[in-house]
């Protein structure tokens, strides 16, 4: 009984603290500036964006004008593409905190690299977002242990319950083998 019970708790912490990390998704939020380089030149364009669950979309500014932004996450790799005279410029790449790097398909006329970090408001809040994940993760944990720690005291009064019925079992049949003596 008290092996279950240290299982159970065990499994209930492990299920908490795995959780608990993750449940810190990825985040692609905010302004990133990037560097592209390519054979056709170099550029600094800026991207703002805002990511609902899987789905990418926001603003791109530089050398091709403004344009709106879509795309995808999945994990921390990404694809966002904005038009361009009626075709696409598709940037996929990675990223991890505050900054991402990737490969540029510019429509089929030629690619190129980027390398981007997320502008400093972004970055600040992405800090302050991941330090409370990380207290929300760390008080999950204590709870958990708190509940091995009930279990493993419920455990403890059920074995002392069991043996406190055995012992008056025992003393029961002492008891009547005494009487049978003496009568």
């Amino acid at each position: 009984m008290k092996k279950i019970n240290f299982v159970i708790a065990f499994l209930v912490v492990f299920g908490l603290v795995v959780g608990a990390s993750f449940s810190q998704a990825a985040d692609l939020d905010g302004t990133w500036n990037l560097k592209v380089t390519s054979p056709m030149g170099s550029g600094t364009p800026v991207f703002k964006l805002k990511q609902a669950g899987n789905k990418l979309s926001g603003d791109y500014k530089g050398t091709f004008g403004e344009a709106p932004v879509k795309g995808s996450v999945d994990g921390n790799s990404f694809t966002m593409k904005i038009p361009q005279s009626g075709q696409w410029i598709v940037y996929t790449g990675t990223f991890a905190g505050n900054t991402m790097k990737g490969t540029i398909d510019f429509a089929g006329q030629g690619n190129g690299d980027f390398t981007g970090t997320r502008a400093a408001g972004k970055a600040e809040k992405s800090a302050v977002k991941a330090e409370k994940a990380a207290d929300k993760a760390e008080k999950s944990e204590v709870k958990a242990e708190e509940a091995a720690v009930k279990a493993e005291k419920s455990a403890v009064k059920a074995e002392k319950a069991a043996a406190k019925k055995k012992v008056k079992k025992s003393t029961k049949k002492t008891v009547k083998k005494a009487v049978k003596k003496v009568e």
